[in-house]
């Protein structure tokens, strides 16, 4: 009878499943949430134990400064005094210990800079590259003649056979030196 009324009711078996794992799923979404909250609360404490004056920090909102002075105002409220700016525009705030994001790590910028520069530098080296090659094949050889031609070349009567042949006889000139000395 009881089959029969959970039949009319439209309740099976596969129903009771289906219910089954979606409260399964709550509870353990519940109980990951939890795990990875104390486990934040866990991190930002110890991050708050370990700040002391004179390091770099980044507030929850975007704020970066250098810490001056850590106080404790009450049992559970620790505040930071912030110095922001240089020069002749530095700043002061004061924030709670909980506002505090991140330690910035000093290292860790000196080698993001020297990546950057070496990345421009790289940069650099390869449109160079690209330009020396876009000239070199702007650049023809005549066949007849060998004369070396460019579209952009400021200097087209440049003679490529006569420079290889002073090339050669310097070389050769040097070899007889050297074979003299020798002997």
């Amino acid at each position: 009878m009881r089959n029969a009324m959970m039949t009319m009711l439209g309740f099976g078996g596969f129903e009771f499943v289906i219910i089954g794992v979606v409260a399964a799923l709550m509870v353990g979404l519940v109980f990951w949430q939890s795990r990875n909250r104390k486990k934040m609360a866990e991190q930002q404490d110890q991050m708050s134990k370990s700040l002391r004056p004179g390091l770099r920090i980044k507030t929850v909102a975007g704020v970066i400064g250098r810490i001056k002075e850590i106080r404790e105002e009450a049992p559970h409220l620790t505040t930071v005094l912030i110095e922001t700016g240089n020069g002749k525009d530095v700043s002061y705030m004061l924030v709670d210990v909980n506002a505090i994001m991140a330690v910035i790590d000093e290292e860790m910028l000196l080698r993001a800079k020297e990546d950057q520069s070496r990345i421009e530098a790289e940069k650099r080296i390869e449109a160079a590259r690209q330009e020396a090659e876009a000239r070199i094949a702007n650049t023809t050889i005549s066949p007849k003649s060998n004369d070396i031609t460019s579209s952009d070349d400021p200097t087209p009567d440049f003679d490529a056979a006569a420079f290889v042949e002073k090339s050669n006889a310097s070389r050769n000139t040097t070899k007889k030196r050297t074979t003299q000395k020798k002997s």
